[in-house]
């Protein structure tokens, strides 16, 4: 990102390395893992449209930018609170092949034996994950906590 590149640089009067990118990924992973509890809640309603699909006889697949070590602790707290997919994978699970790639949505169509793009659905809360729908081509449903992103699709 262009404007990191050049905070970085201005502060340190070099380049930044490949090991000075590992120290900061390691100090924010590190931060982030001691909260991601708190952030596990389904957003509202989810629990209950989750149960209705069920009863229609649908699966649910899910998609993640976290890794599967950000993943456990995160599927853990949500399942406590009524909310666990039939199955999700991470960037982890498709060679690092996260978002906006459509691997992880193809990885959960072969799980659950979807023969085409066509049946099915994928709903998401940020830019990256209609970019990853329209990759695979999905229908896509967006659901926008905030207007910021909005204009950037």
């Amino acid at each position: 990102m262009p404007r990191l590149h050049e905070q970085w640089t201005e502060k340190y009067g070099a380049e930044p390395d490949e090991k000075a990118v590992e120290t900061i990924y390691g100090a924010f992973e590190d931060s982030l893992m001691r909260s991601l509890e708190q952030y596990a809640a389904p957003k509202p309603d989810v629990v209950e449209t989750v149960a209705k699909l069920r009863e229609m006889g649908l699966k649910i697949g899910s998609t993640t930018g976290y890794t599967d070590k950000m993943m456990a602790v995160v599927t853990e707290n949500a399942a406590k609170q009524g909310y666990a997919p039939d199955a999700w994978f991470s960037p982890d699970s498709v060679d690092g092949l996260g978002r906006p790639n459509p691997y992880m949505i193809f990885a959960n169509m072969r799980k659950f034996q979807v023969p085409s793009v066509q049946a099915v659905v994928k709903v998401g809360d940020t830019v990256s994950d209609i970019r990853e729908d329209r990759n695979a081509g999905v229908r896509s449903l967006g659901v926008l906590e905030g207007g910021h992103d909005a204009g950037s699709l």
